[in-house]
């Protein structure tokens, strides 16, 4: 899963903007609404932060830093 191996580069914050259907996988990952929503173009996007303590206990090794 790519947003694990994101974390395992040394990020520890992920921040984006994402349309309504990502915003509700990227909770399933730990994503926190970090905003109001807005009108963009035809739909809406909503600031989204990920972090890497909020990853679900199944994604958490495949996050961790390779030295």
């Amino acid at each position: 899963v790519a947003i694990p191996a994101a974390f395992a580069t040394g990020i520890d914050v992920i921040r984006t903007d994402c349309r309504d259907t990502t915003v509700h996988i990227l909770q399933k990952f730990g994503g926190e609404i970090a905003g109001k929503t807005e009108v963009f173009f035809k739909g809406n996007i909503t600031p989204v932060i990920l972090k890497r303590d909020n990853l679900p206990a199944e994604y958490q090794s495949a996050a961790q830093t390779h030295a």
